[in-house]
């Protein structure tokens, strides 16, 4: 947890003096994922294992851009995300792998990345994020509460009133360095496709 806040207070330090540089206020505006796989993952393979199936896992939330310079950008917000996992015993005993249950997670994200942009219409993305898993303890996976990483490329069209859109394919992994460790840690590991509509506040 420490960690976590050490960054965080980074972060804002870092947009507190770029605001003293820049006139500019940002964009804020709301995103939206569902498209994409989500799978529970190890840093390191393990023999005879369970294996794990995502039916399905979506993400809202509310963004806030701010400009660095030209070309660089800072974003940051707050993103709920929900999946339902279902869990299957390993195989290894030759009777076959079995239904071992059903579980929904949902965690509480505070993602802190860059977005450079690029040809007018792209940018790429990645940084960290800061997860808060609110599982009971009795989950089938293990706590995902931790420091994650998120990196991607998009698409974006500004408009001229303030309005943007952007699309955003990503990768995030999860609890890269969990809060709760266990000795064989299990990681989400998403790739989906996130959208998101902002709107500029310097326009009036």
């Amino acid at each position: 947890m420490k960690k976590g806040i050490i960054i965080l207070c980074c972060f804002v330090c870092v947009s507190l003096n770029a605001q003293n540089q820049h006139s500019e206020r940002g964009k804020i505006g709301i995103t939206f994922s569902t498209f994409g796989k989500s799978n529970v993952t190890h840093l390191v393979a393990l023999d005879g294992g369970g294996s794990y199936q995502n039916n399905y896992h979506y993400s809202l939330g509310v963004n806030y851009i701010y400009p660095l310079n030209n070309w660089l950008e800072a974003e940051t917000g707050v993103e709920y995300s929900k999946y339902n996992i279902k869990a299957f015993s390993s195989n290894y005993d030759g009777f076959g792998s079995r239904y071992y249950g059903e579980r929904n997670l949902s965690l509480i994200s505070i993602p802190l990345t860059l977005r450079a942009n690029f040809l007018k219409f792209f940018f790429a993305n990645a940084g960290t994020l800061l997860a808060f898993d609110f599982a009971k303890k009795d989950e089938i996976i293990d706590n995902q509460t931790g420091m994650g990483f998120i990196m991607g490329l998009g698409a974006k069209y500004d408009f001229n009133f303030g309005m943007s859109l952007f699309a955003n394919p990503f990768l995030r992994l999860n609890a890269l360095i969990p809060f709760v460790p266990e000795r064989y840690h299990e990681r989400l590991f998403d790739r989906g496709l996130r959208f998101g509509i902002t709107y500029d506040l310097n326009k009036k």
